[in-house]
């Protein structure tokens, strides 16, 4: 028996010799358009439908200041227009997010500059992140917008030291020396519980209390314990280039870190997929039962 597939929806010729005779069957095929593009769609779904066990993520660090002391400051330049915010203009609070997918978050393990330490961690380089400046006093929005790709905005977390960072500029090689980038650049979390172990992957709340934030361009090279951060550099967003202010000591601000996960919905073309189905078999249904008010064929003429 040999058959000749031909594409979908066309015939399909069946061919089988028996007693020595060759006879050629016509066999048509998914005659049906619904169950074709049916078919269609479920298959182009399942081909290209992302990673189901995958969970898309939104990573929420949010710093102030602790009460007395100096919060975070910075400028926002937008052409020739300047932003100033915190410090002497009063206390602010900064809000950064950072959306993306945990088939995203990888391991990392390198060696501290100038030690036999190593630590190791998670980080997530591929996402979208924004910020958000607050007056700390009215909670009335003073500047927002969305860093661009350019920034290389990252998520990491150190388990090794129990500390995190939103981070710029990021590196991926491991092996590059000026991994993994600014990790703590626009800003840092350190001695967070829970922090030792966490793997970006799931929900996750440290808030306040004995938690530091601080932000500090060239770090772990430098310190801001010793105040010889680096000079702050411009981060491109929609709103304007952020310049974040390193932290003035240590201990003088706090803030909290969030990650919150949820399931993706099923893709919409599953949906539209199964709903055509559904037809399909409705109108099959119909079909196969029998009109009472259908009237019987009149003979032909020619057999009068």
């Amino acid at each position: 028996m040999v058959f000749a597939l031909g594409p979908l929806g066309s015939p399909v010729h069946v061919r089988e010799t028996a007693g020595g005779a060759m006879k050629t069957t016509i066999v048509r095929i998914w005659e049906n358009r619904y169950a074709q593009l049916t078919a269609a769609l479920l298959i182009f779904g399942v081909v290209f439908t992302p990673n189901i066990n995958a969970d898309s993520v939104t990573y929420t660090l949010q710093v102030t200041n602790f009460p007395g002391d100096v919060g975070p400051s910075g400028e926002l330049v937008a052409g020739g227009n300047i932003l100033s915010f915190g410090g002497a203009n009063g206390n602010a609070v900064l809000t950064f997010t950072f959306q993306g997918d945990t088939s995203n978050v990888v391991p990392w393990s390198v060696s501290m500059p100038n030690t036999t330490t190593t630590v190791n961690g998670f980080e997530i380089l591929a996402g979208t992140a924004s910020f958000q400046v607050t007056n700390a006093d009215t909670g009335a929005s003073l500047a927002l917008g969305t860093f661009l790709p350019s920034d290389g905005i990252f998520v990491s977390v150190d388990n090794s030291n129990a500390s995190m960072g939103f981070g710029s500029f990021a590196v991926a090689n491991q092996n590059d020396p000026s991994f993994p980038g600014l990790p703590t650049y626009p800003y840092g979390l350190a001695f967070g519980t829970g922090l030792d172990t966490y793997d970006l992957k799931s929900n996750f709340t440290v808030s306040q209390g004995d938690l530091l934030a601080f932000s500090c361009v060239g770090f772990p090279q430098s310190a801001p314990v010793f105040s010889n951060c680096l000079t702050p550099v411009g981060l491109a967003t929609t709103a304007g280039d952020l310049f974040v202010n390193a932290s003035p000591a240590f201990h003088d601000q706090t803030g909290s870190f969030t990650a919150v996960t949820s399931v993706p919905e099923p893709d919409s073309i599953l949906l539209l997929g199964m709903g055509l189905l559904g037809l399909m078999m409705l109108r099959k249904t119909d079909s196969c039962q029998p009109s009472s008010g259908r009237s019987k064929r009149q003979p032909s003429s020619r057999n009068r």
